[in-house]
């Protein structure tokens, strides 16, 4: 029996604090695979613009390679519908239905989990291990709050909060700054070449 973390995320872009994130929880809870799952057709942002799937993914990849176990998985991106967590869950229990499944989301999505689709079943299919956004103090209000009105087994990750977003990095990028410290290598040379959030090419 084997401990598979999922990651699930829109990754516009993938940053080191995601990175870090999954690297705290996998040692902590003894997990043998972070599986980073790209969002194809987010839900919760049907009304905001985001980039193409596609190249999400291959960011998420990018940032992961060469990462003991760490792996990118392209099952959501490959659906044409809607990505619900639920239906993800599901997917993943089919293929290893003897293993444990641990859902990392952050303090911010644990905050409105009773919105989502289905969470008393999500609930039920994994453990969720959850990292501070704002504090830990407020994480751990949060998740009594959460687990009297849901219950399921959710527990927290040891984690600092990062002063690191993909929302930040998107307005730094389009504004011209340097946010390559936030970013792989490989990722943020990827956002160059391809002239992601505003950016230009060296060249350019």
């Amino acid at each position: 029996m084997k401990k598979l973390g999922l990651m699930g995320g829109t990754f516009d872009p993938i940053h080191k604090a995601h990175i870090e994130i999954a690297r705290r929880a996998r040692e902590q809870y003894g997990l043998d695979e972070v599986i980073f799952m790209t969002s194809g057709n987010p839900p919760h942002k049907k009304n905001e613009r985001v980039t193409d799937a596609v190249m999400r993914l291959n960011m998420v990849r990018l940032a992961v390679f060469g990462i003991d176990g760490f792996s990118a998985s392209s099952y959501e991106v490959d659906k044409p519908d809607y990505s619900y967590s639920v239906n993800t869950l599901k997917w993943l229990r089919r293929r290893h239905p003897e293993d444990e499944i641990y859902f990392l989301i952050g303090e911010d999505s644990l905050a409105y989990i009773e919105e989502w689709y289905h969470p008393s079943e999500i609930l039920k299919l994994c453990t969720v291990l959850v990292y501070p956004r704002e504090s830990m103090e407020s994480l751990k209000r949060v998740l009594a709050e959460k687990k009297a009105l849901l219950g399921g087994d959710i527990r927290i990750i040891d984690a600092p909060v990062y002063d690191i977003s993909s929302t930040k990095i998107r307005s730094m990028i389009a504004g011209g700054q340097d946010a390559s410290y936030m970013l792989d290598k490989r990722v943020y040379e990827y956002i160059k070449d391809n002239r992601l959030y505003g950016s230009e090419t060296d060249e350019g």
